[in-house]
């Protein structure tokens, strides 16, 4: 997550491969009770990184990031939403629905079309994914419809913004923002799945 946030600024491979071990380094010191030693870390580079260049790299990460370094996941919103579904969902389809709305979001570091979207409106995006490809029998309209609601009143929508109409600039535009998000993880799926299929193709071709 430190990276991904970080994305914009690695421009050349030198500069994605330093902030890709310092976010480890740091990662490794916010969660970790244990800190090793950044030589360490150094030589994971082969010599092409110095422990000064990772201190430097450290501290305009912190900076740049304003020192948030536990920010909300896209994870932490599904694992929030889950419970607002119907007792029966939860029941009959409810682990499916988890893991294919975890596995949808984990995609979207996949595509930096999502760097600037918010994880709730990721982790919402993917729900809603996860819902419509599941049996209308299962989980009916009125199903989804509760459940949408439920998560607007109790996490992404003040109540003023939930009973306007379609006009109000603020639902709109947060209707807007989580419909990309489910057209662009359907899009991210795909050409996953696709790239899984010719890798499958290749390593069959390669078995005499």
């Amino acid at each position: 997550m430190l990276l991904f946030n970080f994305l914009f600024l690695s421009d050349s491979p030198f500069t994605y491969m330093l902030a890709s071990i310092t976010s480890l380094y740091i990662a490794l010191k916010v969660h970790n009770r244990k800190t090793i030693k950044t030589t360490m870390l150094s030589d994971l580079s082969k010599g092409k990184i110095t422990v000064q260049d990772i201190i430097e790299m450290e501290t305009l990460m912190l900076n740049t990031l304003s020192y948030h370094l536990c920010p909300s996941t896209c994870y932490g919103f599904i694992c929030a939403f889950y419970p607002l579904f119907s007792a029966q969902v939860k029941e009959t389809v409810g682990p499916c629905l988890l893991r294919h709305a975890v596995f949808m979001s984990e995609l979207s570091v996949m595509d930096i079309c999502f760097k600037d979207m918010k994880p709730s409106r990721i982790a919402f995006g993917a729900m809603l994914n996860a819902i419509d490809c599941q049996d209308v029998e299962i989980v009916s309209p009125l199903g989804r419809a509760n459940f949408v609601k439920a998560v607007l009143e109790n996490y992404l929508l003040p109540s003023s913004s939930i009973i306007s109409t379609a006009e109000d600039e603020a639902h709109a535009h947060f209707w807007s923002g989580v419909n990309h998000a489910k057209k662009r993880l359907d899009i991210v799926l795909c050409n996953a799945s696709h790239t899984n299929i010719m890798a499958i193709q290749r390593t069959r071709s390669s078995i005499p």
